[in-house]
């Protein structure tokens, strides 16, 4: 790890940091702990020891970097994905929350090709990761604003510049999930068996099965990539119980944007609620969901002299992504569910870790879900109220 980082660049780093003088001393990066925290990367922590009139002072951030020993090396750095979160923290994400005043993500601090990010970090600041499955009313509002934010803050940034234009390559990533052949594509195919096979599994109903698939080979392509008929925004695509942090106040924090991608709203909208709430507690509450986020997304446009899509609009689109946004927290579903224990050790498991994540991700679920009845129930509260879209 001692050479994902120089002493050059602590000091460009603290210099960011510090309004005063000071002198570098050393620093030191360690492992935060030894859980599956991420799985697409590696989490350090990174303390920089440095004198301000001759006292010896520490500051700590967070870095991100491939995969230093596990299984998924290989696989990291053939997905670019800390390049393209790189990219996106500098220039995109650092940018649209300049724009708005409710504070979305970490700071940014430094970023180095595909090796490399520093950020803040958010555990000095009491932010964590909530311990809860599905999150409270409280906590999940204020994941609503924050998004609504950066949403608005998306259509601000495009007043000016095309996000799209300049950023197409890395915004678009999304596009080769539908590639054969695909390292992407091979992952969402290994997916959506699984999802289809889970189907069968708790309806024994095979026909079903068979709609889910050919649902997700004939349709799913139209909805996972730039709505054609509407405002696209910066999304983060990827909102799930890991990558939101929250303080005692239930203030949030975005992290892991290294999926993030180009659509429309209501597909980031719904993401958020599909991951974080259970479905049959959701639809009651929906409608005020729906209230909230388009009344803070006008509110932050109105004040900025901006008009973008209206409520009727966004209702509209929220309708048209039900089904596919669902299916699409299905399948990832499949990859997140799992225990702690049981991620631990696939992650050290070559042979095994390419089973799971490109041939067949069943085979280990179907004995973990026999093994542990929490994980078999997770699963039935989202795969039930899928097969019921699919009836």
């Amino acid at each position: 790890m001692s050479n994902l980082l120089s002493k050059a660049t602590c000091i460009e780093i603290l210099k960011k940091n510090l309004k005063h003088e000071f002198v570098l001393v050393d620093f030191t990066l360690e492992n935060i702990n030894s859980d599956t925290l991420g799985f697409l990367g590696d989490h350090l922590l990174l303390k920089i020891f440095y004198r301000i009139q001759g006292e010896t002072r520490e500051e700590t951030f967070f870095v991100k970097c491939h995969p230093q020993v596990n299984e998924n090396q290989e696989e990291c750095l053939d997905l670019g994905l800390i390049r393209r979160e790189v990219t996106f923290y500098k220039e995109i994400v650092s940018k649209l929350q300049s724009l708005v005043p409710v504070k979305f993500s970490p700071e940014f601090y430094f970023g180095k090709d595909d090796d490399v990010l520093v950020l803040e970090n958010l555990h000095t600041k009491n932010f964590h990761v909530s311990d809860e499955i599905y999150l409270s009313k409280d906590k999940l509002k204020s994941v609503i604003i924050n998004q609504a934010n950066m949403h608005a803050a998306s259509i601000i940034f495009e007043d000016s510049r095309s996000m799209l234009h300049e950023f197409q390559e890395d915004l678009t990533q999304n596009r080769l999930d539908y590639v054969e052949g695909h390292i992407r594509c091979e992952w969402r195919n290994n997916g959506i068996r699984c999802v289809a096979k889970l189907c069968s599994y708790f309806t024994g109903r095979s026909d079903i099965e068979k709609r889910v698939l050919e649902y997700s080979a004939n349709e799913m392509t139209k909805f996972d990539h730039i709505y054609e008929d509407g405002v696209n925004v910066f999304c983060h695509n990827d909102l799930w119980g890991n990558n939101l942090m929250f303080n005692e106040n239930h203030q949030c924090r975005f992290v892991d944007f290294q999926l993030a991608k180009y659509g429309p709203p209501a597909w980031d909208f719904l993401k958020v609620l599909y991951f974080n709430t259970e479905y049959n507690w959701l639809q009651p509450h929906l409608s005020e969901f729906i209230n909230l986020y388009f009344d803070t997304f006008d509110l932050v446009l109105t004040e900025n002299k901006i008009k973008s899509f209206s409520k009727k609009e966004f209702l509209e689109t929220v309708e048209l992504y039900k089904k596919p946004v669902f299916l699409e927290v299905c399948i990832c579903c499949t990859y997140i569910f799992m225990s702690n224990e049981f991620n631990n050790t696939l992650r050290q498991q070559k042979d095994v870790i390419h089973e799971f994540d490109f041939v067949d991700r069943s085979k280990y679920i179907f004995p973990e879900m026999e093994r542990d009845e929490f994980v078999k129930d997770r699963f039935r509260n989202i795969i039930v109220p899928l097969c019921e879209m699919f009836n």
